[in-house]
């Protein structure tokens, strides 16, 4: 289940991060982010299964129409979810129920291109200083989690990519 979902400078979302539980309705008037809400967890999708080209393409042939009033060189979004309780035997820490993915997308030299690509393993609640939270500890783990996922998983530490998020340690995943 999605537990968190995180925009910053994403069309017309400036700066998101809803707290998620097992029931949800979204309510608001004509072109007041709605939709483009429910495209976060999309492009996300489409971006782990597809590629970048993909998410991107889909969407417009003018990357900066993603950018928040389309005036931005790029944008950052998350999701959180709980790992599934049959999932979580694969992990070297069993004890990790939750993952969060983390992307900064932007334009270098009129090209498209990640910025970060993030994947954190943690504990629910663990949203401070002293809190259990890991970088994923082997690449065929993080390959498992993101199944469809096409890339390699090369981890190493990094900081934080979105504007108010933990100042934890982290796994970077390079493009390919």
């Amino acid at each position: 289940m999605i537990t968190r979902v995180e925009a910053l400078g994403f069309r017309c979302l400036r700066r998101v991060s809803q707290p998620m539980d097992g029931f949800h309705v979204l309510i608001g008037p004509n072109a007041s982010g709605k939709t483009t809400f429910l495209d976060v967890v999309a492009f996300l999708g489409d971006l782990v299964s597809g590629g970048l080209e993909k998410a991107v393409g889909e969407r417009t042939a003018n990357f900066q129409d993603l950018t928040w009033r389309r005036e931005g060189e790029r944008f950052e979004l998350a999701i959180e979810a709980r790992i599934l309780v049959e999932l979580r035997g694969r992990l070297e820490n069993p004890a990790f129920d939750t993952v969060q993915y983390e992307v900064t997308l932007g334009l270098e030299s009129r090209e498209v291109r990640f910025e970060t690509e993030t994947l954190t393993l943690c504990t629910t609640g663990s949203r401070g200083p002293g809190a259990s939270l890991s970088a994923v500890p082997d690449p065929v783990v993080a390959q498992q989690i993101l199944s469809r996922c096409h890339r390699r998983f090369e981890p190493s530490v990094k900081s934080p990519c979105l504007a108010n998020k933990r100042a934890l340690m982290r796994s970077q995943v390079p493009v390919m």
